[in-house]
């Protein structure tokens, strides 16, 4: 019973010894190194030299030089495509730093189908399918915390214009204007300073001029007033 004690003593003093040692080699690392700085009468051969002042000895440390300044930048929205059949390119134009403009031109278009409804009655009822498709355009602005144009993180709002016609199954057609705002937050960057690759997403809210029936989840997306949340993912050309 001794010795079993005795070896679970011996056996904590020692783990508890191991600890402190790569404790204490862990904050040694973490402390930075103290370097000496030569004297102003080092010998002319050692590998560093420092210029020296009256003050005595100056660190001196070279900025990062900027990077190649982009001005604009040409993208297609492939997410936007495929999700929500909204085929559209941006045309980015950053005349000052961290200052951009976006123009994003756009074709949308949306389908319902047939769908079966029955009364209190049990008599049938059958909704038509509509179409939905129009031209559109996004102008909007962005701030960029980059440097040398297109890069870093970005922010800002942006207006939209669709003008739609929506197309019953009966050969009916009404037009009308689906317009509202928007604000996205996102980063970008440019591989190679010229291709360019951004993420982002945001809010934003649009309405017809017109009174348009409720749909369904892509058509409420050029027909209805609605929030609705966004998600950005392009990739293009920076000049």
């Amino acid at each position: 019973m001794r010795r079993s004690r005795l070896r679970q003593r011996t056996v904590a003093v020692a783990a508890f010894v191991v600890a402190t040692i790569v404790a204490s080699a862990i904050f040694a690392q973490a402390l930075p190194a103290k370097s000496a700085s030569p004297s102003p009468s080092s010998s002319p051969s050692s590998e560093e030299t420092w210029p020296v002042t009256s003050a005595g000895t100056v660190d001196v440390a070279l900025p990062a030089p900027a990077p190649p300044r982009r001005f604009l930048s040409l993208e297609f929205n492939p997410l936007a495509a495929a999700t929500v059949d909204r085929w559209g390119a941006n045309i980015i134009f950053a005349p000052f730093e961290h200052h951009a403009l976006i123009l994003n031109p756009f074709h949308a278009y949306a389908r319902t189908y047939n769908i079966n409804l029955f009364d209190d009655n049990g008599n049938a009822l059958q909704l038509p399918a509509q179409t939905f498709q129009g031209w559109g355009a996004e102008l909007g602005y962005r701030y960029y915390t980059g440097r040398g144009g297109l890069r870093g993180l970005f922010l800002g709002p942006s207006l939209i214009a669709d003008w739609m016609t929506a197309r019953a199954q009966n050969g009916s057609q009404t037009s009308y204007v689906y317009y509202g705002i928007a604000a996205d937050v996102g980063y970008q960057v440019l591989i190679n300073d010229r291709v360019s690759l951004a993420l982002g997403a945001g809010l934003q809210y649009a309405q017809p001029n017109k009174d348009i029936p409720k749909q369904g989840l892509t058509a409420k997306y050029y027909a209805n007033a609605t929030v609705l949340p966004r998600l950005l993912v392009s990739i293009g050309w920076a000049l």
